[in-house]
């Protein structure tokens, strides 16, 4: 989830709610909606109130749907401290008897939460930061040229892979670049 004030709201902002939460408050709705979506498209299903479709169906049939997510600065929701929680007593009860500094099923677990939020709190942070680096590419410099980002090789090869050679000689060319260029 990204940082923007319809999330986190002002600076200085008082509230008694994670931002994260008040976004897993809206991802039920929000496939019930696409499911809607798609009844009605594919389906047939008529507008109108109290008709269900089947895609709506089958998924009310699964109950609330969870809204597992992380936060700009590694918090997580409800919804996904409760999974957290329900794997790390999963892997404990499966391998505390293994684990030689564990004395008790509950210490295995408290163990394995610890592990599984550093290792998850760790994948947030990282995917926040990619994130950031591919955001960077679509920032002006000065003059308005656009800065490359760090993937810009990736996409040069890409482009190098996609194009004809013989397109690419002439362009070169045309430009007096000579054919060495794998992109232009």
């Amino acid at each position: 989830m990204g940082f923007c004030g319809s999330r986190y709201g002002p600076p200085g902002r008082s509230c008694d709610r994670l931002p994260p939460d008040t976004r897993a408050d809206k991802v039920h709705a929000e496939y019930l909606a696409k499911a809607r979506h798609l009844d009605r498209k594919w389906c047939g299903t008529p507008i109108g109130q109290g008709a269900i479709g089947p895609v709506e169906q089958r998924l009310v049939s699964y109950g609330r749907v969870a809204g597992v997510v992380f936060g700009y600065f590694g918090e997580m929701s409800k919804d996904a401290c409760g999974l957290l929680t329900f794997a790390a007593g999963e892997i404990a009860a499966r391998t505390w008897e293994k684990e030689s500094s564990c004395t008790s099923l509950d210490a295995a677990s408290a163990v394995m939460k610890r592990r599984l939020t550093q290792n998850w709190g760790v994948t947030s942070a990282r995917e926040v930061a990619r994130i950031k680096l591919e955001g960077r590419r679509w920032i002006t410099g000065v003059g308005g040229i656009l800065h490359a980002g760090p993937y810009a090789l990736m996409r040069a090869d890409r482009c190098a892979r996609d194009r004809k050679p013989r397109l690419r000689q002439q362009r070169a060319r045309a430009r007096g670049l000579g054919t060495h260029l794998s992109c232009l």
